[in-house]
C-alpha cells in the first residue's frame, strides 16, 4: 500500500522547492530504511482514516528530502485497556521490535503502560535526556515554551528505585496538551422556559458565556443546585416529566467541573495541613463528597450513577432527560453533543456557563488537565532510538511538518480557513475542502495518528467550519476560563513499597466501600453523612498508618529538592 501511495505523491505533494519524490526512496522499498514502530493507545473517538497510508508515505518522503534518512513508519493502535498487556508481551518478552509507546502519564500504575515500564528499575526503557540534548533541541524548546513553572518538564522525570532510595531520571518525552479543557453545558431552552414561567429567578442570559461574553455571572454551588431543582420542578409541572435527573455525569467528571469549585482535585495526592495525603483526605474533597451525597439523596443526580455508562447517559441527555451535561465534558465533546442535540431536536439549544463559585463568591475555576498527561517512552531494546528522536524533532522543527502529521496533506485532506478574532485574540483555523466537507465530517480521511507527540506550542488551529458560538466555546474553555490545578502536578511519586501496600489498600477500600460508594448511592455511612464520616476516618488513618505517610512525604520532599536543583541549572 505504501508503494502505491508513494507513487501518487508527486501529484498530491510539493513540500519544498527541488524536492524529488519516488516510489522507492524514503519508504523502505530498497531495504535500507530504518523501521520506526510506534505503539499507541487508541482514543475513544479514533477512526482509522482511508488515507492514513497516503499521509504516512508523505511524511516518510518529506523526512528523507530534508534529512537524507530513509524511514519506514509503522503504527500499532490498541485500546487503552489492552496496551499495558501488549507492552508486557511485546517489549518485556522481546516478541516484537518497538521503538516507542505513547500512553497516558499517570500515577495509577495499573492503568498506564508508560508508568509501569518507565519506572522499572531493570532497565526496560531508556533515559531520554541525553538523546534530547543531542538530537532533540526543537523538542525541548517546544516543551519548555510557556512552561514557567516547569510542570511539563517535571512530568517527564520518574523516580527510579536504587536500593532504598530513588533517583529521578527523564524517562518520558512529554506531550503538551491544551489545559483548561472542561466545562458545564446546560439545556438553555429548558432554563429559558423555566425562567419565563417563573420557576426560577436566575436569568439564563446573565450566565451565558457566548451571548453575554463581556458580563456573564458565576453561579454559586448552592445556586446551581437550586437552579437544577427549580428546572426539575418546572419540568414536573409543565414539561411532561421529561427530566429524570437534572445532572448527567460520573462523579469523577463532576469533580472536574463542580468539585473544582471547592478546590477539590480528583486525582492522585493532595495537601492537608501542609502534608501530602491521598486526594480523598483533603478538606476540599470532603466538601465535594458532601455535595454528591446531597445531590444523589435529593434527586439532583442519579443514585449509583457510576453504574451507568456514558453512552447511555449521553443518549438520555439527547432525549431530553437531563439539564446539565458533565460526561467527560471537554470542549470538543461539548461541541459534538450540542450539534447532536440540534439534530435530535431542532427546537433545543445549549449553553456553556462559567465556573461555579463557592459560597463566599470565590471562583477557583474548572479543573485544569495536566499540561502533559501523555507522552512517549522508548524501550531500552530499541535499536533506532536516535532516529525516532530525530524524526520527532524534525516534526517540531517546522509547522508544516507538524501539520502534515496532525491534519494530513494540505489542499487534499484539509485547507486553511479564515482567521477568526475572539475576545480580541486572532486564531488560525483549518477545515475540510468544501467539496469533501460532508464526506470527511462523516469519516475523516486521516486519523492524525502520526501526531505521536502532541504539542500545541507547534500548532493549535481551531476548526474554521465551527459556528461562531462553537469557536467561542472552544476558546473560552481552552484558554479563557478560570482554572485550578493540583499543586503536586508534574511530580511523579514512586510505586508504593510492599511494606506499605497493605496500608494503602486498606485506606482505599474503606474509602470506596464506606464513603464514596455511600455518597453516590445517597446513603449515610454508619449514621453519618459521608463527608463527616470521611473526616472522622481521615483522623484515624493518619494515625494508624503514620509510617506510610512519613514515607510518602519524604518522597515528596525528595522530588521537590531534585527539581529545585534541576531547574536552577
Amino acid at each position: 500500500m505504501k508503494r502505491i501511495c508513494a507513487m501518487i505523491l508527486s501529484v498530491l505533494l510539493l513540500f519544498s522547492a527541488g524536492a524529488v519524490f519516488s516510489a522507492c526512496d524514503g519508504n523502505g522499498a530498497d531495504g535500507d530504511a530504518v523501521t520506526l514502530t510506534v505503539y499507541r493507545a487508541r482514543a475513544n473517538n479514533h477512526t482509522v482514516g482511508d488515507d492514513d497510508d497516503v499521509v504516512e508515505a508523505a511524511i516518510e518522503e518529506a523526512f528523507y528530502a530534508d534529512t537524507g534518512i530513509k524511514i519506514d513508519l509503522v503504527m500499532r493502535m490498541y485500546e487503552n485497556d489492552q496496551l499495558p498487556d501488549i507492552v508486557t508481551t511485546d517489549i518485556v518478552s522481546s516478541r516484537a521490535d518497538v521503538d516507542a509507546v505513547m500512553h497516558t502519564i499517570s500515577a495509577d500504575l495499573s492503568g498506564s503502560a508508560i508508568m509501569n515500564y518507565a519506572m522499572d528499575s531493570y532497565g526496560t526503557t531508556i533515559d531520554v535526556e541525553s538523546l534530547l540534548q543531542q538530537y532533540g533541541q526543537n523538542i525541548l524548546a517546544k516543551i519548555e515554551e510557556g512552561d514557567e513553572d516547569n510542570k511539563g518538564m517535571r512530568a517527564a522525570y520518574l523516580p527510579i528505585a536504587s536500593g532504598d532510595s530513588y533517583e529521578y531520571q527523564m524517562k518520558i518525552i512529554p506531550a503538551v496538551y491544551q489545559q483548561d479543557d472542561f466545562a458545564i453545558m446546560l439545556r438553555k431552552d429548558y432554563w429559558e422556559e423555566a425562567y419565563s414561567a417563573g420557576y426560577t429567578q436566575f436569568n439564563p442570559e446573565d450566565y451565558d458565556i457566548y451571548t453575554n461574553a463581556d458580563g456573564y455571572k458565576h453561579l454559586k454551588i448552592s445556586e446551581f443546585t437550586q437552579l437544577m431543582t427549580e428546572i426539575n420542578t418546572w419540568d414536573n409541572a409543565l414539561n411532561g416529566n421529561a427530566i429524570t435527573y437534572p445532572v448527567a455525569g460520573k462523579y469523577w467528571d463532576i469533580a472536574r467541573v463542580v468539585g473544582s469549585a471547592f478546590g477539590a482535585d480528583s486525582f492522585n495526592n493532595g495537601m492537608y495541613n501542609g502534608s501530602v495525603v491521598p486526594n480523598y483526605f483533603t478538606d476540599e474533597w470532603a466538601d465535594f463528597v458532601g455535595l454528591l451525597y446531597d445531590w444523589s439523596s435529593g434527586g439532583v443526580w442519579e443514585r449509583d450513577s457510576a453504574q451507568v455508562n456514558d453512552d447511555t447517559r449521553t443518549n438520555n441527555f439527547l432525549a431530553g432527560n437531563h439539564v446539565a451535561y458533565m460526561c467527560y465534558p471537554t470542549s470538543e465533546q461539548l461541541i459534538n453533543i450540542s450539534r447532536r442535540m440540534s439534530t435530535a431536536d431542532s427546537s433545543s439549544s445549549c449553553m456553556i456557563i462559567a465556573p461555579l463559585a463557592d459560597e463566599d463568591g470565590t471562583v477557583r475555576g474548572y479543573y485544569s488537565q495536566p499540561r502533559s498527561f501523555e507522552g512517549i517512552i522508548i524501550p531500552a531494546k530499541s535499536t533506532d532510538a536516535q532516529v525516532l528522536v530525530q524524526f520527532i524533532d524534525w516534526m517540531y522543527s517546522d509547522v508544516e511538518h507538524y501539520e502534515l502529521a496532525k491534519y494530513g496533506i494540505k489542499g487534499t485532506h484539509w485547507v486553511e480557513g479564515e482567521d477568526v478574532t475572539i475576545g480580541g485574540e486572532t486564531y488560525k483555523t483549518w477545515e475540510y475542502p468544501a467539496n469533501k466537507a460532508a464526506q470527511y465530517n462523516e469519516r475523516p480521511p486521516y486519523s492524525g495518528c502520526w501526531e505521536i507527540l502532541i504539542n500545541l506550542n507547534v500548532s493549535n488551529r481551531i476548526r474554521g467550519d465551527w459556528s461562531p458560538k462553537e469557536q467561542a466555546w472552544y476558546v473560552y474553555i481552552t484558554q479563557q476560563a478560570e482554572t485550578i490545578s493540583n499543586e503536586l502536578e508534574g511530580i511523579n511519586m514512586p510505586e508504593v513499597p510492599r511494606a506499605y501496600t497493605a496500608s494503602t489498600t486498606a485506606m482505599s477500600n474503606y474509602y470506596t466501600d464506606n464513603i464514596i460508594g455511600n455518597a453516590i448511592a445517597g446513603r449515610q455511612s454508619n449514621g453519618q453523612d459521608p463527608d463527616d464520616a470521611l473526616r472522622e476516618y481521615r483522623s484515624t488513618a493518619l494515625s494508624s498508618y503514620a509510617d506510610y505517610f512519613t514515607w510518602l512525604n519524604a518522597r515528596y520532599d525528595d522530588a521537590e529538592t531534585f527539581f529545585a536543583n534541576k531547574f536552577a541549572e
